[in-house]
């Protein structure tokens, strides 16, 4: 029972922990790091991806412009999408290094990492307990 629960719950919380950590260092990193700016949608690239051991999906990387340091650069984002979800001449917030301005992360890109391995941990935490409690009645029944 107590096996069971650390197997599983171990895991919960380091994925816990280490959801939370990311997303402190991403915000402190955006703080001090880079810059700040909005950028257009003008498009998608269309990129297959393995998504699994044999199908291939189409995915959707974002072409941005925006401006930095007086030039405008249009660079193709290492973030994608599943599913199209912006229209052209819509706004981004994204991030961008002031040393190689080319280099950029968007907004959304680092919450919804972070985000993903809080829900990961919780999850196992979840199915830990449930596991737990379980092995508890068979065991004490």
């Amino acid at each position: 029972m107590l096996a069971c629960f650390l197997l599983i719950g171990i895991p919960g919380w380091l994925s816990i922990c280490i959801g939370f950590i990311s997303s402190w260092r991403f915000k402190r990193r955006e703080q001090t790091e880079t810059v700040r700016a909005e950028a257009v949608f003008t498009g998608y690239k269309k990129v297959r991806r393995k998504s699994g051991m044999y199908s291939v999906k189409d995915t959707y990387q974002p072409i941005l412009r925006y401006m930095a340091d007086a030039r405008q650069y249009n660079v193709t984002s290492s973030y994608y999408h599943e599913q199209p979800r912006l229209t052209p001449g819509d706004t981004v917030v994204i991030f961008y290094d002031p040393n190689k301005p080319q280099r950029i992360r968007l907004e959304e890109e680092s919450a919804e990492g972070c985000a993903g391995l809080v829900r990961l941990g919780i999850l196992l935490l979840l199915f830990a307990a449930v596991l737990s409690v379980i092995a508890y009645i068979i065991v004490f029944r």
